[in-house]
């Protein structure tokens, strides 16, 4: 898992790291207006996008939705 980070202070992203509120590689875009968010037309948060085992997209949800079935899903599709 990874994820980028549209926090306004790269501090905010620190913190939650050292709260151990993020354990999986993030990256600071510089806010909301950076590259990364720009380039993947990131507008709501979170949005998180699953990938399959070859790296293709499958899925994108906005919001904070419950991902668990669709990822338990690609599991068992790359188990295959």
């Amino acid at each position: 898992m990874l994820s980028v980070s549209g926090d306004e202070k790269v501090d905010t992203l620190r913190e939650a790291v050292l709260r151990g509120e993020i354990t999986w590689h993030c990256w600071w875009d510089g806010g909301r207006d950076g590259a990364i968010c720009t380039r993947s037309h990131v507008d709501a948060w979170p949005t998180i996008y699953l990938l399959d085992a070859k790296g293709v997209i499958r899925d994108k949800e906005l919001g904070a939705e419950d991902v668990t079935p669709i990822i338990e899903g690609l599991i068992r599709e790359a188990k295959r």
